[in-house]
């Protein structure tokens, strides 16, 4: 802030030229200042001395603009036209911004694919969305609403539930050619490379979560590669880098592309998506509108 203190003529100064440029009379900009002629014009002469140029030509008749003056004022025209723009926009709650958290995976995967519909919708919001694997406290940091996975039993905002999940084995499809597709799922998992979501979070489903959860044997598998972001984990097994779990409603694309392969029907569990939001929203409007938005993706046809 102090470099452009020091760069730029202080706003008082440039509000008179941009009058007396855009008007071509120092007496008519006076007026619109409510300044006299000669304020104007010593202000205007203060602004050539501190730049070294001309900016106008004194004629007997009035005044014109040197190229330097036309060249600046038009710069300084339309700054001025932008911030007040603006502060009409902010005044009038047509310009908005709206602050959310998701998991790297849930923003890649779900959410930054359906943006756009949003941003046509409300092009008058501004989206800033904070991508990490952890966990956002919503009354402690400046944050509207932040997509979960759990229970919804979360003691820092309001939670709405968005849909559930299905999860199973999958890998990519070059590595299912190697695998013995006729034996048991069980052996599958204890023969080949497992790829595990090494995330500190109690509602994560680990491997022998979903042999809990599938009924199987609960005997030990080996974990060859443990990742602690999700997005690694989906990357890894498209990479025929083992075998991994994956959740259907993230990896709904992959699956439908056959970049990966599903190994054995998904099991469902007791958690869900959730969007959780904060108890002190900056704009509650704007971000009722989301919430609306986002319920009516979470509703669209196919979701589990």
């Amino acid at each position: 802030m102090q470099n452009l203190r020091r760069k730029l003529p202080s706003p008082s100064v440039l509000l008179t030229f941009e009058a007396a440029a855009r008007l071509g009379s120092f007496t008519l900009a006076g007026a619109e200042l409510n300044v006299t002629q000669a304020a104007v014009s010593r202000q205007i002469a203060a602004l050539e001395a501190r730049i070294g140029r001309a900016l106008f030509v004194r004629k007997h008749r009035g005044i014109e603009l040197t190229v330097a003056g036309a060249a600046l004022g038009r710069e300084v025209s339309g700054a001025f036209a932008r911030i007040a723009d603006l502060i009409q926009l902010i005044e009038g709650n047509e310009y908005s911004s709206l602050t959310v958290s998701a998991t790297t995976a849930f923003s890649h995967f779900w959410l930054m694919p359906r943006l756009p519909e949003f941003r046509r919708q409300h092009p008058e919001v501004t989206v800033r969305i904070i991508a990490q694997d952890t966990r956002v406290a919503l009354n402690a940091q400046d944050v509207d609403g932040a997509f979960r996975f759990g229970t919804g039993a979360w003691n820092d905002g309001r939670a709405y539930r968005l849909f559930g999940d299905t999860v199973g084995p999958v890998c990519g499809a070059e590595y299912a050619v190697r695998l013995d597709r006729s034996a048991a799922i069980i052996k599958l998992l204890r023969d080949y490379p497992l790829i595990e979501h090494d995330y500190q979070d109690a509602a994560q489903t680990r491997w022998s979560d979903y042999q809990r959860l599938a009924g199987l044997d609960p005997a030990v598998l080996p974990v060859s590669v443990a990742c602690s972001s999700y997005l690694d984990v989906v990357y890894s097994a498209m990479a025929n880098q083992g075998i991994a779990l994956g959740w259907r409603r993230i990896i709904s694309t992959f699956l439908e592309q056959g970049q990966l392969v599903s190994l054995s029907p998904p099991v469902a569990t007791s958690e869900a998506y959730h969007l959780v939001l904060s108890p002190r929203p900056r704009d509650p409007r704007t971000l009722q509108a989301f919430v609306d938005w986002v319920m009516g993706c979470a509703e669209a046809p196919g979701d589990p």
